[in-house]
């Protein structure tokens, strides 16, 4: 784990070391280690934060990684599956290791092959080069965009892991209004975007080029799918198999292995192969003080089925609200996905035990665990019909109430797959964003981010498509982006299985079928562990991370809510006639409006922390 940053000035007085300590200091929480490295004729910088020790295992990064002559340099945020024969082969090749750590063999392959090494390395990483006999730096980001990377090119180029590193070093903070835009729709801004204007991420499976002055963005992997027919014990074998080997490599030495355990299927799927590797497995859940949104009966069933050492915690809308500064301010942006609470509280206490845990993020985009993928197979009869007669029921539907059994049934068939799939999250329609938002200009449809992928999706079946959409936009902006910054948070390294090459190859060519079945969702991975985990774990629909947010709204934080729709922020970005109108309606109980109260709210505190500065991480929200 760690972080990284750099600033490469294009003129003018050489890098500062105060500049370079600032933005090594900004990202302490992800390392209490730090090298800087100087390259005063190019006026280069960079920094980075790790931990030298990690549960027993000696990371001895203690200086900045280079080659044989100091002509390559490398900074690295993450974890890379190790592989000594290919650091026997190079040795072979002749190539020399200082520090005897697997991540030397980058620099390494860097000299053999440039920037295409990056197609053959498996990890989770954000990584940064320094070419000196180039003068190029260049900077990637993982295939899946398990860590972040941000970037500033004005008159200086600025680089980190997070934008709080290098915030206070540009000339100006404002808000992108187009992001803001996005961020309405999808609960989170979209990558190449961030909510500043002028600060961009790097997307996943990309990397940068910069060279004298000149900043470029290519591509270097994007996910495939290819269908292949077999029998689904066929299946069902390679999958364990697949998972088996990707839980073993990612494996830190030690007895003792640590996961997150939720009543859902796929945590309980990593603890159980945990617990076939480790002779000691410890486990965290996460629950609620109110007990319609609390998991834990469950999963401490799941741990005492495993033999685990459990371990669990209560949050109430009290402990959090006096967390919520700080964890907005851990996100750098808005990130307005509800779940994000529990996996801060749930790394908190993870975190007094362990710097690394394992965790079940990207079963669902893999093996089709969403239940919005069963909605092309049910809306099939309605597209079967004449085009008149899905006319005339979709006219019928236009006037009747909301809320009406079938109405939004119709609705939701009658549009084609690209208006009517824009992500997991589509909180705020094209249309009240016009009333809610207080921009002149016109906002972007979300289209614009999914077109793309839509046309390079353009030949798989429509579940494979809104997977390919959440591949490119869900996984990487929020899922991927609220396990790192909540477990950074905390100091704690994130394991994903799921995410591992291997894994991917095997559920990228699965049939149709064999994602869902009868109605239920991931159907080849549950018949792949049900004699392994219990049956209630096989058979439970997938429920996420259910947080009270909808009961908070009403009691515990609208007058929190109250009291940001009247600062200057909201007068300024927001229709707050219509915002409280909403927040009205919800407190009582005409509608649910929990979800677009939660964006503004998340949005506004963002902005009250890093662009008016009007309150800190430290600001107590209780009134």
């Amino acid at each position: 784990m760690g972080g990284i940053a750099g600033i490469l000035a294009y003129r003018g007085q050489p890098v500062k070391n105060t500049e370079l300590e600032g933005l090594g200091e900004k990202l302490a929480h992800r390392g209490q280690e730090k090298s800087c490295f100087y390259d005063s004729a190019a006026r280069l910088g960079l920094v980075q934060r790790f931990f030298s020790f990690v549960n027993g295992e000696d990371k001895r990064k203690k200086k900045i990684i280079k080659n044989e002559d100091e002509s390559v340099f490398l900074i690295i945020d993450g974890w890379l599956e190790s592989d000594r024969s290919l650091m026997i082969e190079l040795r072979k090749r002749g190539h020399q290791f200082h520090q005897d750590i697997f991540e030397e063999v980058i620099v390494h392959l860097y000299e053999e092959r440039g920037m295409d090494f990056l197609t053959s390395v498996r990890g989770f990483f954000s990584l940064a080069i320094w070419d000196k006999k180039e003068r190029c730096l260049y900077g990637a980001r993982d295939r899946f965009g398990t860590k972040p990377l941000y970037y500033y090119n004005g008159d200086r180029f600025l680089f980190a892991s997070e934008v709080k590193a290098f915030l206070s070093l540009i000339p100006e903070r404002s808000v992108n209004t187009k992001a803001l835009a996005h961020y309405l729709t999808f609960q989170f801004v979209p990558d190449p975007l961030t909510i500043y204007k002028n600060i961009y991420s790097i997307p996943a499976g990309h990397y940068f080029i910069l060279k004298e002055g000149e900043l470029k963005i290519e591509r270097y992997w994007s996910p495939k799918f290819k269908i292949v027919e077999r029998p689904l014990p066929v299946l069902t074998a390679e999958i364990q198999e697949a998972l088996q080997y990707a839980v073993k490599s990612a494996l830190p030495p030690g007895e003792t292995a640590f996961s997150f355990l939720s009543s859902g299927i796929d945590s309980t799927i990593v603890a159980s192969l945990l617990c076939e590797q480790r002779p000691k497995v410890k486990t965290f859940s996460v629950g609620y003080a109110e007990r319609d949104f609390s998991e834990l009966g469950i999963a401490r069933r799941t741990a005492q089925f495993l033999g685990t050492e459990h371990a669990e915690v209560i949050i109430t809308a009290e402990h959090f609200l006096e967390k919520l500064p700080f964890l907005v301010w851990h996100f750098d942006q808005p990130l307005a996905d509800p779940a994000a609470i529990s996996l801060f509280f749930g790394a908190q206490e993870a975190g007094k035990h362990t710097s690394w845990i394992f965790s079940g993020e990207g079963a669902d985009e893999l093996f089709g665990g969403y239940r919005i993928y069963c909605e092309p197979i049910s809306v099939r009869p309605f597209k079967r019909l004449p085009r008149w007669s899905r006319e005339l029921c979709y006219r019928f539907s236009r006037i009747l109430p909301e809320g009406v059994p079938g109405k939004n049934y119709i609705r939701r068939a009658y549009q084609e797959l690209e208006e009517r799939y824009v992500g997991n999250a589509n909180i705020f329609s094209p249309e009240l964003k016009e009333e809610i938002l207080k921009i002149d200009e016109a906002l972007p449809l979300p289209q614009e981010i999914t077109g793309t992928y839509y046309k390079e999706a353009a030949n798989y079946d429509e579940v494979t498509k809104m997977q390919y959409i959440d591949l490119h936009t869900w996984m990487p902006g929020d899922i991927n982006m609220k396990v790192d910054k909540m477990y950074m948070a905390n100091s704690l390294e994130a394991r994903m299985p799921f995410l591992a090459p291997r894994v991917f190859s095997i559920a990228a060519s699965l049939p149709l079928q064999a994602k869902i079945q009868g109605g239920m969702t991931k159907f080849a991975l549950r018949c792949a562990f049900c004699k392994r985990i219990p049956e209630e774990i096989v058979s439970r629909p997938k429920l996420g991370f259910p947080v009270p947010t909808k009961q908070w709204m009403k009691k515990e934080f609208a007058p929190l809510m109250q009291k940001l729709l009247e600062g200057e922020t909201a007068k300024r970005w927001i229709n707050t006639e219509l915002a409280c109108r909403l927040l009205n309606e919800h407190k009582q109980e005409r509608a649910d409006h929990s979800r677009k109260l939660w964006t503004l709210l998340i949005f506004l505190l963002c902005h009250d922390l890093y662009i008016s500065g009007k309150i800190s991480k430290n600001t107590s929200l209780k009134l």
